[in-house]
């Protein structure tokens, strides 16, 4: 398969939607501020390579929905003033591999990378981020929402580093999940490697089930335990569809759901 060479200058139509479009080389041009929605519901593999100069802002919408094995790679390099924003949704049947490499090269760039990971019945999901701030005055952020269900796993790891001379940087890790079923699990590797001392740096995660409190509440209104975790789970994924400015795709993604997780 071929690479699609997209280049953005904020001129054209914006957002831009791109379907089953699974082999990507994008470059954002200096002070351009460019939206994506990319819907991929067929291919076992989604590779896609960012470039923003400087001043540019991407804001990167991806939803994977397909029914085969798959892998995702994400390769994103930042130069100075640029801004790259990442919203993916993992709502699959069978195993999927996903790769996020975010080089940070430029004075004041900004990465936020927004996870949103679902998986039931005997799903295996494998998340691994790595982040480098490259030099100084650097800001990111990775935050993995994880719903694991039934049998099916979850794995995160998220490495960040911060070199020598990067001062001035900011990075932040978070993961929240929730487990649904006794069986299903959900694990969490963070890890920062900080080689400078002039800088700010956190991680922490949250995993738990449905507390019976909250469960006894939603139910006591006349809700079946079975529909009181259908709404404890869509929570963890309203942060992303308030995102959403285009309304079929947010409907495509609440309908999706709404039949995986009945």
């Amino acid at each position: 398969m071929s690479t699609e060479k997209l280049s953005f200058d904020g001129k054209g139509q914006n957002p831009i939607e791109l379907n089953n479009e699974n082999d990507l080389s994008i470059i954002a041009k200096k002070d351009s501020n460019t939206v994506i929605y990319q819907l991929v519901d067929s291919g076992e593999n989604n590779n896609i390579k960012i470039h923003l100069e400087e001043g540019s802002t991407i804001t990167l919408f991806t939803y994977n929905n397909g029914r085969e094995n798959f892998l995702s790679n994400l390769d994103v390099t930042l130069d100075e003033n640029s801004e790259f924003v990442l919203y993916n949704l993992i709502n699959k049947d069978n195993k999927t591999e996903i790769n996020q490499v975010i080089n940070i090269n430029g004075i004041n760039a900004n990465a936020k990378i927004n996870n949103y990971l679902i998986s039931t019945e005997r799903q295996k999901i494998k998340h691994k981020a790595y982040i480098y701030h490259n030099i100084k005055q650097t800001n990111s952020s990775i935050q993995n929402y994880c719903i694991a269900k039934d049998e099916s796993e979850i794995y995160c790891d998220n490495n960040t580093t911060i070199i020598s001379g990067a001062k001035g940087s900011a990075a932040y890790q978070k993961t929240k999940g929730m487990l649904v079923g006794n069986k299903s699990n959900i694990e969490v590797n963070p890890n920062l490697y900080i080689d400078e001392y002039d800088v700010m740096a956190g991680h922490g995660a949250t995993i738990g089930s449905m507390s019976k409190e909250e469960l006894f509440y939603l139910m006591s209104r006349g809700l079946s335990k079975e529909r009181a975790e259908h709404l404890a789970v869509v929570s963890l994924v309203n942060p992303l569809l308030d995102q959403i400015t285009l309304e079929h795709f947010k409907e495509r993604i609440v309908r999706d759901l709404e039949e995986k997780l009945k």
